[in-house]
């Protein structure tokens, strides 16, 4: 194994044990003091809560990781099929042990937290993901699809107030639904816009390499 993919499997392995930990104690910790609500909530829901805060800070994380790529990284932005993967392959890296933390807390609190169609998300970013970190291909598009997570906190935002009783018409609530229709209409709507031409020539390439 190269030392560029002893550094990748390591990047998943702390990301993994990061985001464990960042469930276990961080979240509950934090969590009852900013928030005195969350001492209320039932044992399911602190799961939830947990899991939820989790997937927030690393939607922050790699959707920051994203922009930064996807306005500096030329080498992956010029060639959006074989580019230079390196910055591509650190973030998906992350991504990857989050993924498996995020599988292994479904698993075991299947009954708090338990989803088949979570399951079956995590497996198939999983296999794709595979393809980046094995061969390095299509790191463009595997930037963009990580730009999608931007949505993922204010949808868990929209949770947090739910279950800690905000009425749907209070400001806070209404203030996230603006932002959370405005930010998935820009990074899971208007993105399929914009890589619409990019697809069509990336297929014709493909199709022109492996014909």
């Amino acid at each position: 194994m190269d030392p560029f993919s002893q550094l990748i499997l390591l990047i998943s392995v702390v990301s993994f044990c990061t985001f464990q930990w960042l469930f276990h104690s961080v979240s509950p910790w934090a969590s009852s003091r900013i928030s005195p609500g969350f001492l209320k909530l039932t044992h399911k829901q602190k799961i939830e809560w947990n899991s939820r805060t989790v997937s927030t800070l690393h939607a922050l994380l790699v959707g920051l990781f994203c922009l930064y790529i996807l306005f500096f990284d030329e080498a992956v932005n010029q060639d959006p099929v074989w580019g230079d993967p390196t910055l591509v392959k650190i973030n998906v890296s992350i991504t990857t042990g989050y993924l498996i933390s995020d599988l292994l807390l479904i698993f075991y609190y299947w009954r708090a937290i338990g989803d088949k169609f979570f399951v079956i998300h995590h497996l198939a970013a999983l296999y794709a993901y595979y393809y980046v970190l094995g061969q390095g291909m299509l790191p463009y598009f595997a930037n963009f699809r990580l730009l999608a997570e931007f949505s993922t906190p204010c949808v868990n935002q929209r949770w947090f107030f739910e279950v800690l009783g905000y009425s749907k018409a209070s400001k806070p609530n209404m203030t996230n639904g603006v932002l959370m229709a405005a930010v998935f209409f820009l990074v899971r709507i208007k993105l399929i816009y914009m890589l619409d031409g990019l697809r069509v020539s990336t297929l014709s390439f493909l199709v022109e390499l492996f014909l």
